[in-house]
């Protein structure tokens, strides 16, 4: 374009904008147009560029599309009225990320269209250990059946190690089962045993909102791998359970180790003699964010001999969110009394803080043996945070019918503190300050107040208390425990004589914390039984796998004796109180494993054949 007619234009887009701001926006038909200052605010309004320069070469239909892209953006990014809330967290993702942009947006629908051509083996999500050793070790050289058959050999001999390890104990991070992660502890079943542990993220939606097409298996990429837990070599460990504190996860095991005595003069048929007594030790540690583990912490139990049926109890007591501790007990079935410990968790990474015994005295038994006993039957479930004054989420509101706000200069806000709790004694409501008033009154005052739980038309009980009110009022106030879980109406005011008027509040109990899920065997099979989720399409997950010699035994003869059809139709054994016998599972917990060696792995090859 000429220079002339370039700037002859671009004042003429001056004015054009001049005279809609200082002539038609005063008198706009719409609210909002009327509240336009500055060209920026025209743009954002008209849809369209004011500020763009002659030389720019457009036509109406790109104008459009510019103006109807500038529209989207203005939506997803909350500027547009009308649109607010309407918008998913998925999809504001999904425009951000992926949709938003020209070059991302292209990028992506390749991979869309053409996965095949852009999907690089070695930098797939989710790898386990061993199809990285397969990676490096196929390119090392040059694609051959040999070469591709001894790193099969290699990573079968890695799966085959862990691929039937004895469960022996688990832990969920969580009080919600269905959305929790779970933690497992699993031994070799030679000698010497070495201990692994793993994570699987159990995440099923809600019967409730009606989506039970989720919870028909867990996914494989849920699934950790199998990862060591340092225990020196050499040492007996009789037990040995996790559990996780704020994120990290820590190892609780017993070990036993015999030492040396005299012989008792009962039992000594010649003064002098020793014999060997097996002594215990609880050791507790810790995994760092690097993925190595903390020097053990010792605690050396009063226990000794040789015990029957052995129990280890490990959970984390949140009564007090900021002081938490982790409780440990062990103990006999048929051997002597139960011993425990508690350690504070205000101590350092080094573990050289204050720990707790029960001192002989047992005070400290009294208070963590119904935790204890919640989890010391059955000797199979999994434990998880201690429920017992540990917050949960109670319904608590303003009772619609009976409202009636405290009058004066009391009225300023009232506070109720509720806790649901559950132990040996069963649920209970333990209400914590349930007169928290944070009154309003800068002078001291010492009064009546009155607290009443109802059930309909009858009075549950009443409490009268004495306090100065010159800020946080608490009470001892501790009901337990509760015989059923109907609505509860607890009401919070002043004797008639000073108001006569209360605040009511309708508490609704959660459903009570529902059975942990068990670890069952069955001929020789260890599987996860979830059927206290109650879960529609899922009861049992595998948990081991008993045909990984097999799989070497072919990967021995040739890739495609081991690669082939009748490979993948391998049975297992059947799920607990089932006779059938099922193919190869894919869902359990060893699926990424299945699905590396017969889709993954074929594939990284042919993608190496193909570069």
């Amino acid at each position: 374009m000429n220079p002339l007619f370039a700037r002859l234009a671009e004042d003429h887009r001056d004015a054009l904008v001049a005279y809609y701001l200082g002539q038609i926006v005063p008198q706009h038909s719409v609210p909002a147009g009327r509240g336009l200052v500055t060209e920026q605010d025209l743009y954002e309004f008209l849809l369209i560029d004011n500020q763009v320069s002659a030389k720019v070469e457009t036509s109406r239909i790109a104008m459009g599309i510019a103006s109807l892209q500038q529209y989207i953006h203005a939506i997803f990014n909350g500027m547009e009225p009308g649109y607010l809330g309407m918008l998913e967290g998925r999809e504001q993702e999904q425009w951000r990320v992926a949709k938003s942009e020209y070059s991302v947006w292209g990028a992506n629908q390749k991979l869309l269209d053409y996965p095949e051509n852009y999907l690089v083996p070695s930098l797939r999500l989710k790898q386990t250990e061993a199809f990285r050793e397969f990676i490096g070790n196929t390119d090392q050289s040059r694609i051959s059946k040999d070469s591709v058959q001894r790193a099969l050999v290699h990573y079968l001999d890695r799966f085959e190690r862990i691929s039937n390890l004895q469960i022996t104990s688990g832990y969920i991070d969580g009080l919600d089962f269905r959305k929790a992660d779970y933690y497992f502890i699993g031994r070799e079943n030679v000698e010497p045993r070495a201990w692994f542990w793993r994570k699987v993220a159990v995440y099923f939606d809600d019967p409730e909102e009606g989506r039970a097409e989720d919870d028909d298996y867990l996914s494989p990429t849920a699934w950790d791998e199998w990862m060591p837990v340092a225990v020196p070599k050499g040492h007996d460990v009789v037990l040995m359970r996790p559990l996780v504190l704020d994120g990290r996860l820590y190892a609780v095991w017993v070990e036993r180790h015999r030492e040396q005595r005299p012989v008792p003069a009962a039992r000594a048929e010649v003064p002098g003699l020793q014999e060997e007594v097996p002594r215990y030790t609880v050791k507790l540690a810790y995994r760092s964010l690097e993925g190595t583990w903390s020097v053990p912490m010792s605690y050396a139990l009063e226990q000794d001999g040789d015990l029957q049926n052995p129990r280890l109890v490990a959970f984390v007591n949140e009564a007090d969110p900021q002081a938490k501790k982790i409780v440990i007990g062990f103990t006999a079935i048929k051997g002597t009394p139960a011993e425990g410990l508690a350690l504070d968790l205000r101590f350092n990474v080094l573990f050289q803080g204050m720990v707790e015994s029960d001192g002989g005295d047992g005070t400290l038994i009294e208070r963590i043996v119904s935790g204890i006993n919640h989890f010391i039957e059955p000797p199979n479930g999994l434990h998880h945070p201690l429920a017992t004054d540990a917050p949960m989420q109670l319904q608590v509101r303003n009772n619609p019918s009976g409202e009636r706000v405290i009058a004066g200069p009391f009225n300023n806000r009232i506070y109720l503190d509720c806790r649901m709790g559950l132990d040996d004694s069963g649920p209970h409501l333990r209400i914590r300050g349930l007169s928290d008033l944070w009154l309003g009154y800068h002078q001291p005052y010492t009064g009546d107040f009155v607290i009443a739980a109802y059930r309909g038309q009858t009075t549950l009980w009443e409490v009268t208390y004495s306090r100065p009110f010159n800020g946080k009022v608490e009470t001892d106030l501790h009901i337990e425990p509760l015989e059923d879980r109907e609505p509860l109406v607890v009401s919070v005011g002043f004797p008639e004589e000073v108001l006569t008027s209360r605040n009511h509040y309708d508490i609704t109990f959660p459903a009570s914390v529902p059975a942990a899920p068990l670890l069952v065997t069955s001929r020789g099979g260890h599987f996860l039984d979830l059927g206290s989720l109650g879960l529609k399409g899922l009861r049992y997950v595998r948990l081991n796998t008993l045909f990984a010699k097999e799989l070497v035994a072919r990967a021995m003869v040739s890739v495609d004796a081991l690669l082939s059809w009748d490979t993948q139709h391998i049975e297992e054994t059947g799920l607990p109180g089932e006779g059938v016998k099922q193919l190869m599972d894919f869902h359990g917990a060893n699926g990424r494993y299945f699905w590396e060696l017969f889709f993954h792995i074929p594939h990284a090859v042919a993608w190496r054949l193909h570069n």
